[in-house]
């Protein structure tokens, strides 16, 4: 059910067999000092204790809209499951395993208020592990805010997909994305047509943790190129891919269909080389090997 209040910010939450950082997540969401938002989850067809993580703070909170499949459709599908869901001006995509500062949303809409031309924002990050510990810090990148394309694209090439992906955007930008795709990795090709797109704004204090863990899709749960893959779409499950190639057709196709001057677009595709070839052993593995 809806509220009657069109809420600012839709914060979206996919999930599948999240139960172990799950109620964590949505406690640091229900945290935020900016309230006038709503949160969408869709489970994925979970098997374990998160449709009753999902119940227990969907009746306590009627901020909360839940949505559930009966069969597992992959993570990309039920990523842009709860975008196609939200009602809000900006949009916000939430990893079940993820945590924010309880100033996350003030800071960001605060900034965005300010910077009128910028297309959204992501925060310095801070890399936790399975208890939550301090991995590392990620910085921001300088060259996202920059008015050239060709520096936004370079620093999305290279860095962490899933710090730009999860971070905070006017809902009419992205729409005009691709949003999440049936492949493993898009999340880095949406990095880069919101780079494309316009400046992006780093936020500073560490205000995002993002967790590494073993049930990630990169994890040792989900140890075979196949296996992560079948996460991302479990229709491709049995199907022969080229991830690797894939992203490389994919960035190249994105730039392509971009607006740019020659030189912009030239440097755009030396960034795409750059990454090609420092993954020149991934591109030739994936030529010779049986998945």
């Amino acid at each position: 059910m809806t509220t009657g209040k069109t809420p600012k910010v839709s914060l979206g939450l996919p999930v599948y067999n999240g139960s172990d950082y799950l109620a964590l997540t949505i406690e640091s969401l229900l945290a935020q000092t900016w309230t006038d938002y709503e949160l969408i989850i869709s489970d994925n067809g979970s098997t374990d204790s998160t449709p009753d993580i999902i119940r227990h703070y969907a009746d306590a909170d009627k901020r909360i809209r839940t949505y559930r499949s009966d069969e597992n459709l992959g993570a990309w599908r039920n990523l842009n499951k709860v975008f196609e869901e939200g009602r809000g001006e900006y949009f916000v995509f939430v990893s079940h395993d993820d945590l924010y500062e309880p100033d996350f949303l003030a800071t960001a809409m605060e900034t965005l208020d300010l910077d009128q031309d910028a297309l959204g924002c992501y925060a310095r990050t801070e890399v936790i592990d399975a208890g939550g510990e301090q991995i590392k810090i990620i910085e921001n990148d300088e060259k996202f805010a920059s008015e050239s394309p060709s520096d936004r694209v370079a620093a999305a090439v290279f860095f962490a997909p899933a710090i730009i992906a999860f971070g905070i955007y006017r809902r009419a930008v992205l729409e005009r994305t691709s949003l999440f795709e049936p492949y493993a990795g898009s999340d880095r090709t949406f990095a880069i047509e919101l780079a494309l797109a316009g400046r992006l704004v780093g936020l500073g204090g560490a205000l995002f943790k993002y967790r590494r863990h073993d049930g990630q899709s990169y994890g040792s749960k989900y140890p075979t190129r196949r296996a992560r893959i079948a996460w991302w779409d479990p229709s491709k499950a049995d199907t022969r891919t080229y991830p690797t190639w894939r992203l490389v057709a994919e960035f190249s196709s994105r730039i392509r269909k971009a607006e740019l001057p020659v030189a912009e677009r030239i440097k755009c595709f030396s960034s795409v080389g750059h990454w090609a070839l420092r993954r020149r052993r991934d591109l030739f593995r994936e030529l010779i090997e049986r998945q």
